[in-house]
């Protein structure tokens, strides 16, 4: 049978100060509660995705995405592997 201990979350707001760290955003919505910077991140986060930022720093894998879906749905898999 597990112990208390080991039921109990390991990280707690009273054993680290969690809030530092870590914020949760469930919608677009403006929680004036949140700190200028975290809201500035989300921000920027949400106009890098919009324009896929990330994937477009691998030209490689742009290039095979627009290969890949030029073609037919029957050839695709023969075209993949």
């Amino acid at each position: 049978m597990p112990t208390s201990r080991m039921q109990n979350p390991r990280v707690t707001k009273e054993s680290h100060n969690v809030n530092d760290f870590f914020f949760a955003k469930i919608d677009n919505t403006v929680d004036n509660s949140l700190p200028v910077e975290i809201i500035e991140e989300y921000n920027n986060n949400m106009k890098e995705q919009a324009n896929n930022y990330c994937f477009r720093k691998l030209p490689v894998c742009v290039d095979f995405l627009r290969l890949a879906i030029s073609q037919s749905v029957s050839e695709l898999p023969r075209w993949v592997w």
